[in-house]
């Protein structure tokens, strides 16, 4: 082992060492993570079926009430544009799944941590927090692109849905930039957990708001003016619709794929530098306030 004297050490070298620990903690948080999880491998399974059985629900029973599959496809274009409504639930519970799942794993690890008395030890090393947080996030953001891979195509082998239909590498675009405020808001859902420390309630009743303002199995033009304001203004909206758009051929919300692009480039940079800074504040309080180890 190298033994490094006073007068050899200097700034840079330092500041080497501190990258190579970062480096390390990052690895080893995300490591940690994904081994926990993976003995549970029958919750992974589940993740990955979700979407498949989430979609069926709207779809068969959108054939019952319209007493027909062509019925059914008739009454979809006349409110959507498009008669292709399997294609269409489908998508929607598949990016539903994405950003639930982000604020769920997000949230939830936060609470565990800090039941476990984890997040209380993180707090007492020198890893800064925004590594913890970015070894968290990536840890979700892969978990759930996994399952969401391999729950859409399980999804359009069930339901004879083609993968490959439509502009796909736009909509691999914009589900990449759009997943990045996703997690962005990730961090204002934990940090609202971190201080209340009620996940369940908290998740329970976000899940229904994401659905509802994110148009998983409807068109947001059908909301109330007040809703399609407050839809317009929460990046899953604008991700479900592009995908939609650049697979289905559908309307893009601004009229156009690159201003819909750039809307959510633009979402992708405020939302996670507000959402850092509303956890960073929120963390500040529970450390002044012993909250960080409290139940």
């Amino acid at each position: 082992m190298a033994v490094v004297t006073l007068k050899e050490f200097s700034p840079s070298l330092a500041k080497s060492y501190n990258q190579k620990s970062f480096t390390h903690a990052f690895w080893m948080i995300f490591k940690s993570k994904w081994t926990i999880i993976s003995r549970y491998k029958g919750f992974l399974v589940f993740e990955m079926i979700f979407p498949t059985i989430f979609a069926a629900l709207p779809i068969i029973m959108g054939i019952a009430f319209a007493g027909s599959i062509e019925a059914a496809r008739t009454n979809f274009m006349l409110q959507t544009g498009t008669e292709d409504f399997v294609s269409y639930m489908v998508i929607g519970a598949g990016i539903y799944f994405v950003v639930n799942t982000a604020l769920w794993n997000f949230g939830m690890l936060l609470r565990w941590d800090q039941q476990s008395g984890v997040l209380e030890s993180y707090y007492l090393t020198t890893t800064p927090v925004p590594v913890y947080l970015m070894a968290s996030g990536l840890y979700a953001l892969s978990r759930s692109m996994i399952s969401f891979i391999i729950g859409f195509l399980i999804a359009c082998a069930v339901f004879q849905v083609n993968p490959m239909k439509g502009d796909l590498l736009f909509a691999i675009i914009f589900l990449i930039i759009g997943i990045i405020p996703v997690y962005g808001l990730s961090f204002i859902f934990g940090a609202i957990i971190l201080k209340y420390k009620q996940a369940n309630s908290i998740m329970g009743i976000t899940q229904w708001l994401v659905s509802l303002f994110m148009g998983i199995f409807f068109p947001i033009t059908i909301l109330p003016w007040i809703l399609q304001k407050i839809a317009y203004g929460f990046p899953p909206s604008w991700v479900t619709t592009d995908v939609r758009a650049s697979l289905l051929g559908l309307e893009y919300y601004l009229g156009s794929w690159w201003a819909d692009l750039s809307m959510l480039a633009f979402f992708a940079i405020v939302f996670p530098i507000f959402g850092y800074y509303f956890y960073h504040r929120i963390e500040t309080s529970s450390k002044k306030n012993a909250g960080l180890g409290q139940f």
